[in-house]
This record gives structure tokens, sequence and C-alpha cells, in this order.
């Protein structure tokens, strides 16, 4: 995505947020935290991180108030933290949040839904950076075998 398309993606996004935010409230319902972890997104995309950590984090406040604790969408923000702290360089924190992730994904979701190799993808790239190797290894292996099923 180019950086033009990054803005439009915004401004329609914003848009959207505002429109949800005068129906339900700020808090209202679910569809306004995957409105900010969208936003949060793009902000990743664009290499902006901390402004990123602002929307991913507060969509996470509403999910944990309106959600159970294991819900698949909590992982998924879980993993957006992991995404957003590997590109600040966090490794440690980025693993945190990716097994966090991973945790509520083993419980919650088939093995062949998408966010399974976008987050063992994260683990494996965190403990690389951190010079665990051979757990890095570990994880390789098992994300190839969900790849090849």
């Amino acid at each position: 995505m180019r950086k033009s398309d990054n803005r439009l993606a915004l401004c329609h996004l914003h848009r959207a947020l505002d429109i949800e935010t005068t129906i339900h409230g700020m808090d209202g319902n679910t569809n306004i935290s995957k409105i900010l972890g969208h936003i949060g997104l793009v902000y990743i995309h664009d290499g902006n991180a901390k402004e990123a950590l602002r929307y991913i984090q507060q969509a996470l406040n509403i999910e944990q108030r309106l959600l159970p604790v294991q819900h698949a969408y909590i992982g998924f923000r879980f993993e957006n933290l992991g995404s957003c702290y590997m590109c600040q360089g966090d490794y440690p924190l980025a693993l945190y949040y990716y097994e966090q992730a991973l945790s509520i994904m083993e419980r919650t979701l088939p093995t062949y839904h998408r966010y399974y190799p976008i987050t063992l993808n994260g683990i494996i790239k965190s403990l690389d950076y951190l010079g665990e190797h051979e757990q890095a290894i570990e994880f390789a292996i098992r994300k190839l075998n969900i790849d090849q099923t």
C-alpha cells in the first residue's frame, strides 16, 4: 500500500469511527474496537508503531470489557500488539504478546485459521532476534506442519 492509500484508508476508517461513536458511544460495541484495530493496522503498515499502539490498545480495552477473556478478538489484538512491539524492536515484549495471542487462538480457532501462521511467524521472528534459534526452529516446524495441511 502506498502512503496515499494509507491516508485514504485512515480517512475512511476515522469517518466510520465517527459514525459508530455518534450512534453507540465510544465503548458501545465491538464494531468500534474493530475499527480502532484497523486504524492501528494501517499505522503499523505505515511504520508508525507508536500511533498504532495507541489505537490497538484502545481496541483491546473495549474488547476486554465486552468479551470473555479467551475470545478470539482478544487474541487478534494481542497479535497486533506483538506486531507493534516487533516494529519498535522490543522483541521480548513482542514475543510475550505473540505467545498470549497463540494461547487464545489454540483454544478458540481451528489451526487452519489465517491468524495462526501470522502469529507463529511473529513468535519465530521474535525468538530469532532474541537469539533463541532452537526454539525458533521448533515453532518454524510447527508452522510448516500447519502450512502443509
